[in-house]
């Protein structure tokens, strides 16, 4: 629902990175308190271990992305302006 109401795309990728990162986390404990096997069990910490690591990646390099992509968009006449002057050049 706070994704939802939220306004700008950071503050809605604030709310889904902790999500993917808590949810995980009760998964693994759930089935680390189930204890049916053990194989299970390795396999949801395994998991989560990847999930903590792997999370704030992709959640950093999304909000570069975003961040890249409203820069560009704010100045698009600077942009265009580069581009005809290194159209001239030879590499």
């Amino acid at each position: 629902m706070g994704v939802l109401l939220m306004r700008g795309a950071f503050a809605r990728l604030h709310y889904v990175g902790i999500a993917s990162l808590l949810l995980p986390m009760l998964v693994a404990l759930a089935i680390l308190l189930d204890g049916s096997s053990l194989q299970s069990s390795i396999k949801a910490v395994l998991v989560l271990m990847i999930l903590i690591f792997t999370t704030p990646a992709v959640t950093h390099a999304t909000a570069r992305a975003v961040h890249l992509r409203e820069a560009r968009e704010t100045r698009p006449s600077q942009a265009a302006g580069q581009a005809s002057e290194n159209e001239g050049r030879v590499p």
